[in-house]
């Protein structure tokens, strides 16, 4: 998988589960790419102002202070973060699957979610 990863491609991951989050950035460093991490949606949007774009977010729905719902609201609305691509990663159900839908993610994945899976839609979406 890391030959598909362009050179310093960025991935952020929005997720409040500190073990996931080293988790997934182990394995994205392992594919060659590079990743910031926050604990819930206002982190994630602090990160985003004194960082470069990322290539795709990786985005948990339930966490405390800004969830992933009004983050993706937050970020669909903002001119240079709104056409970064999100993979929704989830263990709960939220409301309706038209909920979910709205958000336009690239993906919506159930967690545990299959690893493998997500590299590669990461790498197709990074490829385009």
């Amino acid at each position: 998988m890391g030959e598909l990863a362009p050179a310093g491609a960025s991935i952020l991951i929005v997720d409040d589960d500190e073990g996931i989050r080293e988790a997934l950035g182990m394995a994205l460093d392992d594919a060659g790419y590079c990743s910031g991490a926050a604990a819930d949606g206002a982190e994630a949007l602090a990160w985003l102002e004194t960082h470069p774009a990322p290539r795709v977010i990786l985005l948990d729905l339930q966490m405390p202070v800004m969830d992933g719902f009004e983050f993706r609201a937050r970020q669909r609305a903002h001119p240079r973060l709104a056409a970064v691509p999100v993979i929704v990663f989830t263990a709960a159900a939220h409301g309706t699957a038209e909920r979910v839908e709205a958000l336009g993610s690239a993906l919506v994945m159930k967690k545990p979610f299959d690893l493998d899976r997500m590299l590669s839609t990461i790498a197709e979406i990074v490829a385009t």
